[in-house]
């Protein structure tokens, strides 16, 4: 059963990112939009305030009246991340939820990295794969901190996120082309096409397994399993005693 739970919870963060690129409203639990945006989270009551675009008025909205779709995509949100909340995000259980969840996107993506570069450069040697793929990630995560640091210092907005995201996708092939003596551009084409395959073969297995397990089936485990834990909703309150 954890197991099992571990598989599921390990493409917590491609669904995240795919809930924020696709979602336009955020919804209650009975599918009706809620007006405004969400302008904060309180992690002590588990509410969002929600402020109408037109008005100015705010309105507080229990976390755990909100969607499915809505709950992953404050998973996400900055509000939620940047909120404080009793235990700490980094801490016990949600510190081991959080690591665990990028456990399985790794190996998928790892894999994908070995295929494509396979495809690509006819080298199939794994230590080649596991040079190109864990080098290449080393590179884009320390210049994904570098510019995080920038975009919170100097408030950049998106211009400093586009900057980055370019001297990322330049730095890396150039390391790639490197490692397997290919060109250039062939160091793209095993940069991005890792990267589609891996989060193919997630998106194929999330739909799939949402698809058999069923709408309530994955709406309790993520509230058990996920939400509760991270901090997002208020535990569910245990059944009263039988009476006797």
């Amino acid at each position: 059963m954890r197991f099992r739970h571990s598989i599921l919870l390990s493409v917590l963060v491609f669904l995240g990112l795919a809930e924020t690129a696709t979602a336009a409203d955020w919804t209650d639990r009975s599918g009706r939009p809620i007006p405004g945006d969400p302008v904060a989270f309180d992690g002590a009551e588990k509410r969002v305030n929600f402020r109408d675009r037109v008005s100015g008025r705010e309105t507080e909205v229990p976390a755990g009246e909100l969607s499915l779709s809505s709950r992953r995509r404050l998973l996400f949100s900055p509000l939620f991340l940047k909120a404080k909340r009793e235990p700490p995000y980094w801490h016990g259980k949600s510190a081991d939820l959080l690591i665990v969840s990028l456990a399985l996107p790794a190996t998928v993506l790892g894999l994908a990295f070995w295929l494509t570069a396979w495809f690509f450069t006819r080298k199939m040697n794994p230590l080649l794969a596991a040079t190109g793929f864990l080098g290449s990630w080393a590179i884009i995560s320390t210049l994904a901190v570098c510019y995080a640091f920038l975009l919170v210092r100097l408030d950049g907005g998106i211009k400093v996120i586009l900057l980055g995201v370019t001297v990322a996708g330049a730095v890396t092939p150039l390391y790639l082309s490197a490692v397997y003596s290919c060109s250039y551009w062939k160091g793209h084409l095993i940069l991005l096409a890792h990267l589609f395959a891996g989060g193919f073969i997630l998106a194929t297995g999330v739909a799939a397994i949402e698809l058999i397990s069923g709408f309530n089936a994955i709406e309790a485990w993520w509230e058990a399993v996920v939400f509760e834990p991270l901090g997002l909703t208020a535990p569910s309150e245990p059944p009263p005693p039988p009476d006797r």
